[in-house]
């Protein structure tokens, strides 16, 4: 259960781009546009890379020139548009000339830093030996979702004379295309283009920050990450028409799945199930400098629920004890399943309480390589906020990348928070409200660690990075009633697995 710490987020951009250079012909499958065979059929690449992307070159009066390209050491051409570029390791020359939004049309390996050619390279191929490329790129500005292909076609998820509509978008502020599926949504804070397009069953095709309430384009983002710096977003959804197998690529589900009951604690005993959960013993912070250390006496059962309680209490060098119980070792789930656990959580400033989930084994490696998922986390610091989240290689809060959602909810009132599971994304529900999404646009463990099992932990945390943000050296009063002066109660009603059936 990392520190989410919110001080400005690292972005990176991702265009997904569909199949261009082919004759597109409409309604062929599932009522679909599709793309036939063609000579030079191209496939676009999918644009990851940190930073800003251009919103285009300096207009200049000579439409054959390539003014005002980035990151250039030489140009090797009248018109500029041949250029030695650098800062290229591991980038392509499609990469570069897309972020002026040009297509690439020759790429080389430079000679010694100069305009020398030493072997014939491909526009769309990353090369991790060398920092500096020689790429051409086309004079005429085609745009990030115009063809690469002579001719300049549109990538058929932006445009075309068969595209689909979507007619029944939320809180949108503006439409940017003629179907409707690329709009300016409002009310986007701390929200995801993922977790928007879910909301009408959609996919997200691509997310960015527009320009001043326009649909102008002053920043590509990616689908699955939240922002909590803008209230407004430029989404790109799949039309209702789109294969539903891609909507389930993308974590959301044209149509409600069936799911088997499979593991359960309703807690109607008079103690803790020894045969389901593991009760942790230990303290030292968990690298949140936490302040309270886990005893198995401050977890017990009774009147129908679970009671997990966080006091001031001295305690082997803590000032602080509570509970964590874990299914480690005893169940754990992978993709196909649902996890489903109702509570109500404390308000003290300095509690952290957390529905979330580890690795069953570290198969790619220790945190958060293997991955972490966090159902509802909510802490007394940010009253009324259930956070969704997870980490993995490639978001996390080490980077400042991990994917959050957040939903402005009352805690303290009994909730049933909600993670649905598939093979290529989740969905975080709040009382079947959908308010989170995550589906990366590649499933390599970086992005995806997600295809392996997890188990189940339940705990309150004292303070801490997070969970003590708002207070002085992170720990809470003894004898604040706003904080820790009363105990802290976390209450489980049930904790339920499903498996799709």
């Amino acid at each position: 259960m990392p520190q989410l710490l919110r001080l400005g987020l690292w972005f990176s951009a991702t265009v997904t781009l569909s199949r261009v250079g082919a004759t597109p012909s409409c309604g062929l499958k599932e009522g679909r546009c599709s793309a036939g065979p063609a000579a030079g059929e191209h496939l676009l690449l999918q644009l990851e890379r940190g930073g800003h992307l251009s919103n285009g070159p300096a207009v200049t009066d000579d439409a054959n020139s390539c003014n005002g390209m980035p990151d250039i050491k030489r140009k090797c051409s009248s018109n500029s548009c041949k250029v030695l570029a650098e800062n290229m390791k591991h980038f392509s020359c499609s990469e570069f000339c897309h972020r002026s939004g040009r297509r690439c049309l020759r790429a080389w390996e430079e000679v010694s830093d100069d305009c020398e050619v030493s072997e014939t390279l491909t526009c769309d191929q990353t090369y991790g030996e060398t920092s500096d490329l020689l790429c051409e790129c086309s004079p005429e500005v085609v745009g990030v979702f115009e063809s690469a292909a002579a001719g300049g076609a549109h990538s058929m998820a932006t445009s075309g004379g068969c595209e689909k509509s979507c007619t029944d978008m939320p809180d949108v502020e503006q439409k940017c295309s003629p179907s409707g599926c690329k709009v300016l949504v409002t009310n986007m804070k701390d929200s995801s283009c993922s977790s928007y397009c879910a909301r009408t069953g959609r996919a997200c095709v691509a997310a960015f920050e527009e320009v001043d309430e326009t649909c102008g384009v002053k920043e590509v983002r990616i689908c699955d990450q939240t922002y909590h710096d803008t209230s407004d977003l430029i989404c790109e959804c799949s039309p209702t028409e789109a294969d539903p197998a891609q909507v389930g690529d993308s974590g959301t589900s044209a149509s409600t799945p069936s799911w088997e009951l499979v593991w359960s604690d309703e807690f109607d005993g008079h103690q803790v199930d020894r045969s389901k959960w593991l009760l942790e013993h230990a303290g030292g912070g968990f690298g949140n400098e936490e302040k309270q250390f886990y005893r198995e006496r401050n977890a017990h059962v009774g009147q129908g629920s679970l009671h997990i309680t966080a006091k001031c209490e001295h305690y082997d060098n803590h000032g602080f004890t509570s509970a964590k119980l874990m299914t480690k070792d005893k169940a754990q789930w992978g993709p196909g399943h649902k996890i489903e656990v109702r509570a109500k959580l404390p308000k003290g400033k300095g509690t952290w309480a957390a529905i979330w989930m580890l690795p069953a084994q570290n198969a790619y490696g220790g945190w958060p390589a293997s991955g972490e998922i966090d159902i509802m986390e909510a802490v007394g610091c940010s009253a009324d906020q259930a956070h969704g989240t997870v980490h993995t290689g490639s978001y996390n809060h080490m980077t400042n990348t991990q994917v959050y959602s957040i939903l402005a909810t009352p805690v303290s009132q009994w909730h049933t928070y909600t993670l649905e599971w598939n093979k290529r994304g989740m969905q975080w529900y709040v009382d079947d409200q959908l308010y989170g999404a995550f589906a990366p646009s590649e499933h390599d463990s970086g992005k995806w660690p997600f295809d392996q099992e997890f188990y189940l932990i339940l705990n309150l945390a004292v303070g801490g990075s997070w969970g003590g943000s708002c207070l002085k050296d992170g720990t809470p009063s003894c004898y604040s009633l706003n904080e820790l002066g009363n105990d802290q109660v976390m209450e489980v009603d049930y904790a339920r697995v499903y498996r799709q059936a």
